[in-house]
């Protein structure tokens, strides 16, 4: 297991990420393996673009003819050089969100080990928005004197980028103007706590966002949370408030995550959880009492079956981009190395690539 995913899921979860870095500079070599972390969808949901850490680069994968080609970065090329398509490093991109500008697919993305937040424009070319490059910290602060330590998951409301500082336990806003400032979260400090001042996350992991709240999956704390942007309040939408794991259906805090990683919203009423330990992917419905249930895999069963529902099988789920247009749920199945998509409607899952 290749040192994002290890990260991922051990149980010091913070201290390992520190500890466990490898490769660096502007062009040094790393172990290539395959780790789909991130994903988002071209504006024509066309194509998937695929953050694929351990290769450092960004993929792109037609879902019509399930090719898979290099968009950005040089296969296990690890760097901070902002440059155009595979001329451009980084080093283990996570998260990666699309912003589509003049109706062109814009891409930001979370660097994750060059703590910083980077931008593919609709020409290719790579630059830094936000963060100094190889340097880790937590300031609110404009382009390259704004500093984050790990960011994993983005998101946009199709305004504003919203990013999980992982290590620094924070939710941050970042402007397509580079300038980043903290909604939520006690910085470097973990922890649980509601409310509107003081608040704390633990290692936040992935986040959606509609107009009126920023969605958290709170991977240390086993619990899916929102931040209100009217005021930045903090609420616990579903899972433990203590940090205990589970796989338990139900409404609210009466529900149990094991692990949740990415997290997708359809900008209404429903959001998607990749539940990564317990092999499943859960949904959440907002209109009914925050009530969650397992749309795909069965809690506990690890595999990779191609089925419909409870018997479809799932390794370690990561990653999530939601076609709302078309009902599809695509899913980064990270042990296996594969991307699935769940119909929505009938909850079949089928195997769309397992060749990055």
């Amino acid at each position: 297991m290749t040192t994002s995913i290890r990260l991922l899921f051990t149980s010091l979860f913070i201290s390992t990420l520190v500890a466990c870095g490898g490769g660096g500079g502007s062009s040094g070599t790393a172990a290539i393996g395959s780790a789909i972390l991130g994903m988002t969808l071209s504006a024509d949901n066309a194509k998937l673009y695929l953050a694929n850490a351990d290769k450092q680069v960004i993929q792109s994968l037609t879902l019509s003819s399930s090719a898979v080609s290099t968009y950005a970065g040089g296969a296990g090329l690890v760097g901070t050089t902002n440059a155009t398509a595979l001329a451009a490093r980084f080093y283990e991109p996570f998260g990666l969100v699309n912003l589509p500008a003049a109706g062109q697919d814009v891409f930001y993305i979370a660097d994750t080990y060059n703590h910083g937040i980077r931008k593919i424009d609709a020409a290719g070319t790579v630059t830094t928005l936000a963060g100094s490059l190889g340097n880790p910290g937590a300031n609110d602060a404009t382009g390259t004197a704004a500093l984050f330590t790990f960011p994993k998951g983005i998101t946009t409301d199709g305004t504003s980028l919203y990013v999980a500082d992982t290590s620094n336990h924070l939710i941050r806003q970042v402007t397509t103007a580079g300038v980043a400032t903290t909604l939520a979260g006690t910085s470097g400090t973990s922890g649980y706590l509601d409310g509107a001042a003081n608040t704390k996350f633990y290692a936040p992991f992935s986040l959606a966002a509609t107009t009126t709240y920023v969605y958290v999956s709170d991977t240390g704390n086993n619990s899916i949370r929102s931040v209100k942007l009217s005021d930045n309040t903090v609420a616990t939408v579903a899972g433990s408030t203590s940090g205990v794991s589970g796989t338990t259906d139900a409404a609210g805090t009466a529900a149990r995550f094991n692990t949740p990683a990415a997290i997708v919203s359809d900008g209404a009423t429903l959001l998607y959880v990749a539940d990564s330990g317990s092999h499943t992917i859960r949904q959440i419905d907002l209109a009914n009492s925050n009530t969650v249930s397992t749309i795909a895999g069965t809690a506990g069963i690890s595999g990779s079956t191609d089925a419909t529902g409870a018997a479809a099988r799932f390794n370690n789920p990561i990653g999530l981009a939601l076609d709302t247009t078309n009902g599809i749920l695509y899913v980064s199945d990270q042990n296996y190395t594969k991307v699935r998509k769940i119909v929505l409607s009938t909850g079949v899952v089928t195997t769309v690539n397992a060749s990055f």
